[in-house]
């Protein structure tokens, strides 16, 4: 669980100093230093449709996104996405 702090979704494609130089204006740190698999090559995260920032992030075990409820008045549906964490 955690607060989401920040959602890129113009993230380019187009070349790996673009997604770096972008991704540093957007966030304000290099994405090698906080980027889950930065490690791996710039055609890895190529065809990102987004990235997102989480702060204050705590481990809940055996909770899933089907668990968390929905609003009354707000969502009558829960959005689930792919996620990918390293």
């Amino acid at each position: 669980m955690g607060n989401l702090q920040a959602v890129w979704t113009g993230v380019p494609d187009d070349d790996e100093q673009s997604f770096t130089l972008e991704f540093l204006h957007y966030f304000g740190l290099t994405w090698e230093k906080v980027l889950v698999g930065a490690e791996k090559t710039y055609t890895y995260h190529r065809f990102w449709d987004a990235c997102f920032a989480v702060n204050a992030l705590e481990r809940v075990d055996g909770m899933t996104i089907a668990d968390l409820p929905v609003i009354l008045g707000g969502c009558t549906a829960q959005t689930r996405c792919n996620i990918i964490v390293g």
